[in-house]
């Protein structure tokens, strides 16, 4: 029996090259020498994957990179975003009315001072803010009408 220098498998004399490896080692370093780098190297290689899977593995870990995940991503972001999403859907309605408002403008030739003129052409229902609020228009200028929301305000004059 012969062992193999660099995987440490035991093979039969009658094998020139270890078959785990494919590797004749006595050809590669000319000598019978144990290659002991190769060895050490192995062996270290296995211990850190040892380390790293033990650490990776543990729930503490897990249970720590969950706190901090909820410390910082979580509670930090949820109330601003959503009052920023509200506000954005607000102004985004506002936005559709005004343009219907345009359109109906440029088309017909008719000045929109009501919403209510709005609805069986451009929409279904009238729009609703998220909010709750009550849309009012303002149509001085009939080609650009303002729309603007009572809790919102609008995007040239928000209410804070």
């Amino acid at each position: 029996m012969k062992i193999c220098n660099v995987c440490g498998h035991e093979y039969l004399d009658s094998y020139e090259s270890c078959p785990f490896c494919a590797r004749n080692i006595s050809e590669d370093r000319g000598s019978n020498e144990p290659d002991i780098k190769d060895h050490y190297d192995n062996r270290h290689r296995k211990i850190h994957y040892k380390l790293i899977a033990g650490v990776l593995g543990s729930p503490l870990l897990l249970i720590v990179l969950y706190l901090l995940f909820q410390l910082f991503f979580v509670t930090t972001t949820a109330e601003p975003a959503t009052d920023t999403a509200v506000r954005e859907a607000c102004y985004y309605t506002e936005d559709l009315i005004e343009t219907s408002a345009e359109v109906v403008y440029a088309t017909d030739g008719t000045i929109v001072t009501q919403l209510d003129q709005l609805v069986p052409s451009s929409f279904e229902a009238l729009p609703v803010c998220p909010s709750g609020g009550i849309y009012s228009m303002d149509n001085s200028d009939p080609e650009f009408p303002r729309v603007t929301c009572s809790i919102h305000g609008s995007r040239d004059k928000p209410v804070e």
